[in-house]
């Protein structure tokens, strides 16, 4: 469940060589589980 009170967006620069990785990514994850949309949250716990 997500709280509906989420203020804190973090947004992140990547590099030419990452976003090739995250687009990849997409690509194989879609032929896997067809072209359903996914909302997938990376969460950086600091320490």
């Amino acid at each position: 469940m997500c709280p509906n009170n989420i203020t804190d967006i973090t947004y992140a620069t990547l590099s030419s060589e990452e976003l090739t990785t995250v687009k990849q990514f997409e690509e194989d994850f879609a032929r896997k589980h067809g072209n359903t949309l996914y909302l997938l949250a990376f969460i950086n716990h600091k320490k």
